[in-house]
């Protein structure tokens, strides 16, 4: 006998390259289960390569179609629907298949591809009647409702602004065909993909869930075992089930926990923080904002990070702690700006929710930076930032591209010294509006108005529907009302520099 071992047998390598596969399967759960998803892409791509080695095709789609899911999770949705549309290329097997078009209409749904989506859930289906798929078409659905009815509030034309929201009525009717069948199909099915029907079916119905439906959620609930799906579902469960929503936000909390995934715990003490601040109850309320700013930060978490940062700013503000409420808000900020950057385009709930998620951040800073006697130079500065941060959010939610941009650099002032130039910002605030005046010389002068948005915004609509119906600007009484409350106020100061623009 050499030095050398004999080579192992054939059968015994297969064996070994199996039980490395199911190591690696078993490791890209585990991340998968804590949130970790990089690690998770990196333990399923070792385990496709050696069932690709192996020539084992349809244990490689299955652990491709997981990997599409991380990638889906990350937002990084080119390289998903790429793995997924190349994987449609040479899959036969039809329940692989069904999978595979359903994971691309994910996919495709995830980045507002919204005809592409559909189509893939529906080619799905035609395979198997899966819960999960229908799940998902309702779901899209009523993305698809809340993009018309965005169209709709951004229209102008009446016709337009019709078609938009008779479109907006027949997606949801569509979506609730989708529901009824997801409910239907839930019934012999004991699973998560059973308690979003129900979640689905809630959200819809004019007459939301039933006690009978509540109580098989409850019970779902309570047997089916811990995941970070199970813990966005409790969640969303809360949000239905009114009579005992801190009991499962509370579980969600438990299970979160359980399986060590510090993200979905953010979540969950968010949310937690939401609902006693809605009991004014605001000490535990400021308690679960501070635990799930720990829980989020650990994890990079930007998306819970900020809404926690801002439910604190609102408690600091509500106390009357100036200085600690405008911590609060400008961290607030620093986290939805990395958020964003993760994201070439912005979701239609995003853009929905942009006026009552979003938007209120920014006014809610710059009313305390601005309500108080004499701001400072500094202070002013820092509110033209924050109002040009403002402006570009707006455009971005209203183009739905995180990629429009302004200039909001410090350059500014600059451009108004070179072109003998000045600048008026309006600051729209609920109950007041604030107008302030860069000069070339560097000057800032600070004028308010008693006047609101919806004071501000009545002036404005007239002033348009005037330009509508003459086509011109010689009748000067509706501009009259905004010149006087914009430049007047400032035309001594102006005409000190005669600037050209």
């Amino acid at each position: 006998m050499g030095i050398f071992a004999a080579p192992p047998a054939v059968a015994e390598v297969v064996r070994t390259e199996s039980e490395t596969a199911r190591e690696q399967a078993d490791w890209g759960a585990y991340y998968w289960q804590k949130g970790e998803i990089h690690q998770a892409i990196a333990a399923w791509s070792e385990e496709a390569k050696i069932y690709h080695l192996q020539g084992l095709t349809d244990k490689e789609a299955e652990t491709i179609l997981k990997i599409s899911t991380g990638y889906i999770s990350l937002g990084q949705l080119s390289l998903a629907i790429f793995q997924l549309e190349k994987l449609l290329s040479s899959l036969k097997q039809p329940l692989l298949l069904a999978r595979t078009w359903e994971q691309l209409g994910n996919a495709h749904s995830r980045s507002s591809a919204f005809d592409e989506a559909v189509s893939a859930y529906k080619k799905s289906l035609e395979i198997e009647r899966n819960l999960s798929t229908l799940n998902n078409l309702t779901i899209l659905l009523q993305k698809q409702n809340l993009h018309s009815l965005l169209q709709a509030n951004s229209s102008r034309e009446g016709d337009e602004t019709e078609r938009y929201r008779h479109q907006a009525q027949l997606f949801k009717a569509e979506a609730l065909e989708y529901a009824q069948l997801a409910l239907a199909k839930s019934e012999s099915e004991e699973s998560l993909s059973s308690v979003r029907s129900l979640i689905e079916w809630g959200k819809l119905s004019e007459k939301g869930l039933s006690e009978e439906q509540l109580e098989r959620g409850r019970k779902l609930l309570a047997v089916l075992l811990p995941s970070r799906t199970k813990v966005f579902l409790v969640i969303n469960w809360a949000k239905l089930d009114s009579k005992q929503t801190k009991y499962w936000l509370s579980q969600a909390q438990k299970i979160a926990q359980t399986i060590g995934d510090a993200r979905a715990e953010s979540y969950a003490l968010l949310e937690l923080g939401f609902l006693y601040e809605r009991l004014g109850d605001l000490e535990q309320a400021l308690k679960y904002a501070q635990d799930a700013q720990l829980k989020a930060q650990s994890k990079l978490a930007f998306d819970s990070l900020y809404r926690a940062q801002w439910l604190a700013g609102r408690i600091y503000q509500e106390w009357g702690n100036r200085n600690k409420a405008l911590g609060n808000y400008r961290n607030a900020l620093a986290s939805l700006d990395a958020f964003n950057q993760g994201f070439t385009t912005i979701s239609v709930e995003r853009r929905i929710d942009f006026n009552t998620e979003i938007e209120p951040i920014y006014r809610e800073m710059l009313k305390l930076l601005l309500d108080r006697a004499n701001p400072s130079e500094a202070i002013f500065n820092e509110v033209l930032a924050v109002a040009g941060k403002l402006r570009l959010a707006q455009l971005q939610n209203y183009f739905g591209d995180n990629c429009f941009e302004i200039d909001t650099s410090s350059k500014s002032q600059e451009l108004l010294a070179d072109q003998n130039a000045v600048s008026l910002t309006s600051i729209i605030l609920d109950d007041q509006t604030h107008f302030i005046l860069q000069l070339p010389d560097g000057t800032v002068s600070h004028r308010q108005a008693e006047l609101g948005k919806a004071e501000i915004t009545k002036i404005a609509n007239n002033w348009y529907e005037r330009i509508k119906e003459v086509y011109s600007l010689e009748d000067y009484s509706p501009r009259q009302d905004l010149y006087n409350l914009i430049v007047r106020p400032f035309e001594a100061e102006i005409g000190k520099f005669n600037p050209s623009t």
